[in-house]
């Protein structure tokens, strides 16, 4: 055989183990390179899952800011804004809230009607080149749910109440403000859950409308 081949089986055994040796270091660079992305490539996704993260928080909720119509005066600024969530169905999934519990807890219910009414009011106010706010008086504890700012500065004062049994509540909130304030809104309003028309009081000029009217 070794006659037939050329080669003696020392040298073949030789070189044959070189060849092993070789490719056992060549493994272990293989491997080590290896790791060392597999290393980077983990950092790099515990990073973006960190990113993700933030933005899954920052996207999960909206920041509603505080509204005066002196914008010169303290009570525009350091105001602590109110918070909503982006998309109320996102509570309902997580308290696995369905029709049934909603109604026998009116009170979460209403907080998410209103996440959802402002929600709306965020999308077209935005669409209109507008913006959203809210209003409180910290010494008086009067507050609007939701002011809509159109280019111009002029504004639209807005309640929210899910019943009709809130309305007459929503209204003396809305006249309250309207005395209060030096510039006067261009309009008030009032978007009810558990309303059918869109109608104006003859009394006081306030617009009573449900959710299912509003459109940019």
């Amino acid at each position: 055989n070794d006659v037939a081949s050329g080669f003696s089986t020392s040298e073949i055994m030789s070189d044959l183990n070189d060849i092993i040796l070789g490719q056992s270091q060549g493994f272990a660079g293989v491997q080590q390179t290896l790791c060392q992305g597999f290393s980077g490539v983990n950092t790099a996704l515990l990073q973006g899952f960190h990113g993700v993260d933030n933005a899954v928080c920052t996207l999960g909720y909206q920041n509603q800011q505080a509204f005066n119509p002196n914008v010169r005066s303290r009570e525009n600024v350091g105001k602590t804004a109110k918070r909503h969530f982006t998309d109320p169905s996102i509570v309902c999934g997580l308290l696995n809230l369905n029709y049934d519990k909603m109604i026998s807890d009116l009170n979460t219910f209403g907080f998410l009607f209103e996440s959802l009414v402002e929600r709306d009011l965020r999308i077209y106010s935005k669409y209109n080149n507008g913006e959203l706010r809210h209003f409180r008086n910290n010494v008086s504890g009067l507050e609007i749910d939701s002011i809509v700012i159109n280019e111009e500065g002029e504004y639209g004062a807005i309640e929210i109440k899910l019943g009709s049994n809130q309305i007459e509540e929503a209204k003396t909130n809305l006249l309250k403000f309207y005395e209060k304030v030096d510039k006067k809104p261009k309009f008030m309003c009032i978007i009810c859950g558990l309303w059918n028309n869109v109608m104006k009081d003859p009394d006081t000029g306030i617009y009573i409308i449900p959710i299912n009217a509003l459109k940019p």
